[in-house]
């Protein structure tokens, strides 16, 4: 799979842009307590954050990238929160959800220590690959961060 990644991540690196770009400028900036909890989840500029309300979250519906999120075991159907570097999706009903944001905002601070959405992307797809969506080490430290933040202890 490491091969195919490879081939298809420019892909997923312009769409994850493009969807950026539609986040940032549609969505709202965040609560003093939503900095509070991205600064606890290591977000090093929570202030580039933007919360863009969605019914259903975006992703490829049709080509490779698609073919890719089958295969990798994303389910966009049960997904609440998607971040794409400074640019959160959330489903409408969610965006109070302390879990899923802290959650998303442990994903930012993945990005920002990645280098962005080619780092990001390249290290978090060949995890999906190699260990499964629900074991990959960054969904896992992302599930952890949530966890110590709203368990008081973030």
């Amino acid at each position: 799979m490491p091969e195919q990644i490879r081939a298809i991540l420019p892909m997923a690196c312009a769409w994850g842009e493009r969807f950026e770009g539609y986040a940032l400028a549609s969505g709202v900036a965040l609560t003093p307590d939503q900095m509070q909890d991205a600064r606890a989840a290591g977000v090093a500029h929570p202030e580039k954050i933007r919360l863009a309300r969605i019914a259903a979250i975006p992703y490829p519906q049709e080509g490779v990238l698609a073919e890719v999120n089958l295969v990798l075991g994303f389910d966009p159907r049960s997904a609440v929160g998607l971040t794409l570097r400074y640019g959160i999706f959330i489903v409408e009903g969610s965006l109070g959800d302390r879990h899923v944001l802290a959650h998303e905002f442990a994903h930012v601070a993945q990005y920002e220590r990645l280098g962005g959405i080619q780092g990001f992307l390249e290290r978090y797809l060949n995890q999906c690959a190699a260990d499964g969506y629900r074991n990959a080490p960054l969904e896992l430290e992302a599930l952890d961060a949530s966890k110590r933040i709203c368990s008081g202890a973030g």
